[in-house]
């Protein structure tokens, strides 16, 4: 059994048990039985077309409208190696409205959003944000591939394919939620690492550079160039904005003190900010009002790189690209680097504990960071 089908097993079941353990009120509810049967008398009743999926060994997904000609089900490739960039758009069911007439349009019942990323991307061998949106994806790909079909206006994914037992007020989602994903599309596809790597240095690192910083000439071409994690070269973009002090280039051992401020490089839609929210997502440049910083500069002992930080045991350690990026500065240096995700959050996401629901940074996000040295400690090496 090749990987992925390995994963699409495990993540049914355990989709299954957490959906099952939020639901022990009165008694044990067949939660695939019953949202199977919920959304299937719903959509007859509103005379709605659709497809369900065949690639879950328990049912899959109900897409709309059907599409004809079907082909039935996708079978991945051995040790599935692609990175899929897609149109997320994610809405609670409310089927506590169904039969309110009301709501007797079908758009009615879908409602609040919950989860939005224009450029949402995961590895197939890692699996997506629920098990519902990888079978959608799947399909989509089949569809691409046999009757050309490049979007689906709405999939319905039975709670126990999505969030199962999650409740959260401040996501809109409730016990056992039946929701929606809305006009999904896929935007890219690369078919390794280093094609994602490549993809994202031209559609992304190189574009916001012209875009927001008016240059696609990096003021650092070694540290553009350089690589060494086996993905090809790095591809940090660095436009300096103040020189240094000239005293010479920070060095591995050295402690740093710096301000910054990151950002995406879309606007990207998060559980805290609204779809057209702002791009920062952390910084330690505020001020109060008496124009004096809130936060102390962040103080961080330089390595090389991550792996060497790793190997060093660090007690605390940053991202890839703030390693090389710092090593090219000098105190009093202020300056723009834009890195690919390889050097950020990769795969992974900034919390490898939480779904990617949750992740302020979901995988595969190129980030623009400002930084500014503010003191330099030098080693005594």
């Amino acid at each position: 059994m090749n990987n992925t089908y390995k994963f699409l097993n495990f993540a049914v079941v355990l989709s299954m048990l957490i959906g099952f353990s939020g639901c022990m009120q009165d008694e044990i509810v067949d939660y695939v039985s019953k949202d199977n049967q919920t959304l299937e008398d719903y959509l007859a009743a509103n005379d709605i077309d659709y497809w369900k999926t065949k690639t879950l060994p328990t049912g899959g997904v109900y897409i709309t409208p059907e599409i004809i000609g079907y082909p039935g089900q996708y079978t991945p490739s051995e040790n599935e190696s692609r990175i899929v960039e897609v149109n997320l758009d994610m809405r609670r069911f409310a089927q506590e409205l169904m039969g309110d007439e009301r709501f007797d349009d079908p758009d009615d019942l879908v409602t609040s959003v919950f989860l939005k990323d224009p450029n949402y991307a995961f590895s197939m061998n890692r699996g997506a944000i629920c098990i519902g949106f990888y079978d959608e994806v799947l399909n989509m790909m089949l569809q691409n591939i046999q009757t050309k079909v490049d979007t689906f206006p709405r999939t319905y994914i039975p709670s126990y394919l999505a969030f199962g037992g999650t409740a959260s007020s401040g996501i809109g989602l409730e016990f056992n939620d039946i929701v929606t994903a809305e006009n999904m599309f896929i935007t890219h596809v690369s078919y390794d690492s280093i094609q994602r790597v490549r993809y994202e240095k031209d559609s992304l690192v190189l574009k916001y550079a012209e875009d927001t910083l008016g240059t696609v000439d990096p003021d650092d071409e070694q540290l553009f160039s350089g690589s060494s994690n086996g993905k090809g070269p790095d591809y940090i973009f660095k436009d300096l904005i103040t020189a240094g002090d000239g005293a010479g280039k920070i060095m591995a051992g050295d402690t740093v003190k710096v301000r910054y401020e990151g950002k995406f490089l879309l606007q990207e839609w998060t559980l805290r900010n609204s779809a057209t929210g702002p791009v920062l997502f952390d910084s330690n440049t505020a001020k109060d009002n008496k124009g004096e910083y809130i936060a102390s500069p962040f103080q961080v002992i330089m390595y090389e790189s991550l792996a060497d930080a790793q190997e060093n045991n660090a007690f605390e350690t940053v991202i890839d690209g703030w390693y090389k990026s710092i090593l090219t500065m000098e105190e009093g240096e202020k300056a723009t680097f834009v890195m690919p995700s390889q050097v950020c959050y990769w795969e992974i996401g900034d919390n490898a504990q939480v779904s990617d629901m949750f992740k302020t940074i979901r995988p595969f996000k190129p980030l623009a960071f400002e930084i500014e040295v503010v003191e330099v400690k030098r080693s005594n090496k």
